[in-house]
Formats: C-alpha cells, sequence, structure tokens
C-alpha cells in the first residue's frame, strides 16, 4: 500500500517538474534578459580629392592643394619677383624702376633719381601676409651708408635693420638670427646730400629668405562618426617631412558640429562621450612648418580610426579617411 503511494507521489513530481521546466523556458525565450545576438553597424568616411581638401580653412598664399596632397607654398622660397610676378601691386616706389630691384641680377639697377632738395627716393613690398624672414641679402652701389632697410607688419610703423656695413659700392648678408615678422619691407635713400655726395644711389639685388608656417583645418562636419558613434580611437596620417621641416597635428570634436571643445594634442585626449552626449564630429588642424623657407612638407591624407557601438552589441571599429 504505501508503495503505490509512494510510486504515485513520484510520478506526480516528475510531471510537475515537467510542466515547470516547459513553462521556464517559454517564459526565458520571451524574456527581454535574454542574450543579443545583433551586430554592430559598419559604416566609413572617405575624403580623398582636391575639392575634400578645399572644404577645409586655410590660406591659399600660404598652402598649395592639388589633387591627393596639399603642401607649403613656397612661392618661390619667398622669391620677391615671383611674388611680384603674382601680384605687380605688392611692389610701390616714388623714383626709379623697383622690379631691377629684385630680378636676381647684378646687371639691372633700382636707382634713385635725385631730384629735390630731399632725396627720400624709395620702394617698398607687400610680402601680403606676415613671414619670418631671417636673411637679407643686398648688391648695392654708391652707398656712402645713405641705402636704409626697413620692415613693418602694418605698412605704417617701421622699423630699420641694420646692415652692418657700407661705403662704395658692394654687397652683404644680414643674419637675422631667429628672424623678424614681417610683411611689408623697404628700401629708401636717407642722406639729403647723397646725389652730390656719392654719386647715383641704387640697388642691384635685395633677397630675402625666411621660414614658413601655415595651418589646414577639415571642415566642422566632414569627419563624422554618425549616429552610432561611440569613441575616437587612432590618428594615422600619411605624410612626407624632408629635414627642415615639421608637421603638428591638434584636435577638438563636438557633439553638432557648431560647439566645440579645446583643442588637444593627441587624438586619445579628445572627448568622445560625456553621460549620453556622444561627440561624434571630429576636426583636425595641421600645422605645415619649414624653418630654411625653401624646404617643403606635404600630407597625403589623414586617417581616422573610431568605434561605433549598437547597444548591447560589441563596440566596432571603423575607419575614416582625409586626403589621399
Amino acid at each position: 500500500m504505501y508503495k503505490k503511494i509512494w510510486y504515485l507521489v513520484v510520478v506526480l513530481f516528475v510531471a510537475v517538474s515537467a510542466i515547470v521546466f516547459v513553462v521556464s523556458a517559454k517564459n526565458f525565450k520571451n524574456s527581454p534578459f535574454k542574450r543579443s545576438s545583433s551586430t554592430a553597424s559598419t559604416a566609413s568616411s572617405t575624403i580623398t580629392t582636391q575639392g575634400d581638401f578645399e572644404l577645409g580653412s586655410y590660406d591659399a598664399s600660404r598652402l598649395t592643394i592639388s589633387s591627393g596632397s596639399m603642401s607649403i607654398n613656397l612661392l618661390g622660397s619667398l622669391d620677391l619677383l615671383s611674388l611680384y610676378n603674382e601680384d605687380n601691386s605688392r611692389l610701390t616706389a616714388n623714383a626709379g624702376t623697383a622690379p631691377n630691384a629684385i630680378d636676381a641680377s647684378d646687371v639691372t639697377t633700382w636707382e634713385a633719381q635725385c631730384t629735390g632738395a630731399d632725396h627720400s627716393d624709395y620702394w617698398q613690398f607687400d610680402l601680403g601676409s606676415t613671414f619670418t624672414v631671417k636673411t637679407l641679402h643686398i648688391n648695392y652701389i654708391e652707398d656712402c651708408n645713405g641705402v636704409a632697410v626697413y620692415y613693418s607688419t602694418n605698412g605704417t610703423d617701421w622699423t630699420n635693420i641694420p646692415l652692418g656695413f657700407g661705403g662704395g659700392a658692394g654687397h652683404g648678408d644680414v643674419d637675422l638670427g631667429a628672424g623678424i615678422t614681417a610683411r611689408y619691407l623697404k628700401i629708401q635713400i636717407n642722406v639729403s646730400s647723397f646725389c652730390t655726395v656719392c654719386g647715383t644711389p641704387g640697388v642691384h639685388d635685395f633677397q630675402i629668405t625666411g621660414s614658413h608656417t601655415t595651418t589646414h583645418t577639415t571642415a566642422a562636419t566632414q569627419i563624422d562618426g554618425g549616429t552610432n558613434f561611440f569613441e575616437w580611437e587612432a590618428f594615422t596620417p600619411t605624410q612626407t617631412t624632408p629635414a627642415n621641416t615639421s608637421i603638428s597635428y591638434r584636435y577638438r570634436t563636438s557633439t553638432n558640429g557648431t560647439d566645440w571643445t579645446s583643442w588637444v594634442g593627441a587624438i586619445g585626449s579628445v572627448t568622445s562621450r560625456n553621460g549620453n552626449d556622444r561627440y561624434r564630429y571630429l576636426q583636425v588642424e595641421a600645422t605645415l612648418s619649414n624653418t630654411d623657407g625653401a624646404s617643403t612638407p606635404s600630407i597625403d591624407q589623414y586617417e581616422i580610426d573610431y568605434h561605433t557601438n549598437l547597444a548591447p552589441s560589441t563596440p566596432t571599429a571603423m575607419t575614416a579617411v582625409v586626403g589621399g
């Protein structure tokens, strides 16, 4: 009798356990806590053409953009004649044929006219923007310490550059050390009795060298991590930096392409997210420099690695390319 009762208890227990298992399995299947099998989305942003580079902000007189690259515009390594040929209005004079002084020829000459009581003949050159000028070369005739060179950043306030030589015809180079910041240069005859004492004064040749620095900044929404953006990861430029040149970068981010974080010097230091805010837009500022006024650094492209994340999937690495 007891055996039959025990047998019925066991059978009933097994049946109830089976029902509980089936119900539990069904509930688990519909549970919001089950493991997801969804995958992260994939996307990419590629900027490769000359037109893409030109979307950014830059000084066209200092930066040359061509198909697949950008580089310092040397403008003839501060070749004054090249600048003059580009825009004749850069050179003004109140006497003589001023272009003769910047044509790199010792045959042609800018000569003062020696008219009037005050022989303050001059010519003045506008470089177009400020440069760091490091050396001067001047080849002059009948100096008598009467030829003076000045520089200015605004064309109004002038500073004299001591030449350290003079007296008779000759030539000399002036080393300006770390350099002077100048947009305007002027050569002037300063001695009122110059013409009667020394003969007709003038300059055969006047040249300068200097260092160049220019920047390029990508457009506000040009580098966009997308709606599923998660984190900026790495920055890899393809560039060429010969001797005496350098290229440096800064970065900043934004949630809307208008309001930006402060510039930082490393991609790993940018703000990618803050609470629920995602800083999906990235700007890159590239600064190209040389110290000899002649060598040319260039950039072919930027490659920016970032992650996207469709929760709860694992972040997926992505790449955005600028240039190339």
